[in-house]
């Protein structure tokens, strides 16, 4: 499996102008999104308060009671390195509660995401024709609202030959290269990458000859 990876953040209840809480704190700089790392940072400010705490959580209504036992923190004090890892994959918020020197709080505010730890499922590639120089490649299993990279090494790990995006109506996309190649035997490979940035396992190997020269004419 591939490293965890989340996909992007959208803000839900932040109104730091037009708010109604007499208290609170508001996390900015938080990643839109992020990829091969488990953990994220944010800066936080507030609104009448000196202190804030968060909580990463997958209840996304962010009640009062998640913060029973919190740690607190200065208001102007970045959130480091905070980690997914106690989350499952899914809807999941980042709620932020604001608290004044006396102690008085309000109701926190929630920054809502969706947590996505899994890589694209493996496929089977395959050559099914050819249109003049543009070998055409078959994909079979590929998932929605992916996009495939076509490789030309075994680790998909080089350049990339091509792009393109998977099917939205079928679990086999079928993709004609753009770009003509000389005559010449070739070897493709690909790899699916989600939303979130995860990547599927390189898949098999696909071959192809491309031989657009006529044959010679005999000699009599």
């Amino acid at each position: 499996m591939s490293d965890p990876q989340v996909d992007v953040f959208e803000e839900c209840d932040l109104k730091p102008f037009a708010s109604s809480k007499i208290i609170e704190a508001t996390a900015t700089g938080y990643p839109t999104q992020v990829s091969g790392t488990t953990t994220f940072s944010a800066a936080v400010g507030g609104f009448n308060a000196n202190e804030f705490s968060y909580v990463l959580t997958n209840d996304t209504s962010c009640p009062l009671s998640l913060f029973s036992s919190s740690t607190w923190y200065t208001i102007g004090t970045d959130i480091v390195g905070a980690s997914y890892s106690i989350l499952t994959d899914g809807p999941a918020a980042l709620c932020v509660l604001g608290r004044s020197s006396a102690g008085t709080q309000d109701q926190p505010n929630k920054y809502t995401f969706n947590l996505d730890r899994m890589p694209p499922s493996s496929f089977i590639l395959s050559t099914t024709a050819l249109s003049g120089s543009k070998p055409t490649l078959t994909f079979t299993g590929t998932e929605a609202n992916t996009t495939l990279q076509i490789f030309n090494d075994s680790l998909c790990a080089s350049a990339i030959v091509e792009t393109a995006p998977s099917s939205t109506t079928s679990s086999t996309t079928i993709v004609t290269l753009r770009n003509s190649m000389s005559d010449g035997s070739y070897s493709f490979y690909a790899s699916a990458v989600d939303v979130a940035g995860n990547v599927s396992p390189c898949s098999n190997v696909a071959n192809t000859v491309i031989d657009t020269t006529g044959p010679v004419a005999p000699v009599l």
